[in-house]
């Protein structure tokens, strides 16, 4: 069986990516891409029905195995407007970040708090 190569850099995918965006930057197949986005703790945007999609960045940073920190949302999203549920969200994520300073893997979980 051949492997897979990428097909698409992560600086030339688009900013909100979904798991055929995903498979492309990875080199894997769909199925595979899939299943990542459905891992727990994957950094998925919620609520948005049967879509799977995620931000590009804290995808990749996911993937780095970089914990994924308010502050880092907050960069991310530097410039953009924000309603006030998501300020709440990112709130709440930062005090229980103060208040748990675990390794990522702990802090795997608390990713769903604001992403």
């Amino acid at each position: 069986m051949q492997a897979k190569q990428p097909t698409l850099t992560w600086e030339k995918a688009p900013d909100i990516i979904n798991p055929y965006n995903l498979a492309n930057i990875l080199g894997v197949g769909e199925n595979k891409a899939r299943e990542i986005f459905n891992s727990q703790g994957f950094p998925r945007i919620k609520h948005t029905g049967a879509k799977q999609i995620a931000d590009k960045n804290v995808v990749r940073l996911w993937c780095m195995n970089i914990e994924i920190t308010p502050e880092v949302v907050g960069k991310i999203f530097e410039g953009v407007s924000t309603n006030e549920r998501l300020w709440k969200r990112i709130q709440k994520a930062k005090s229980k970040n103060r208040n748990n300073k675990g390794s990522i893997s702990s802090n795997i979980s608390s990713r769903n708090d604001y992403v």
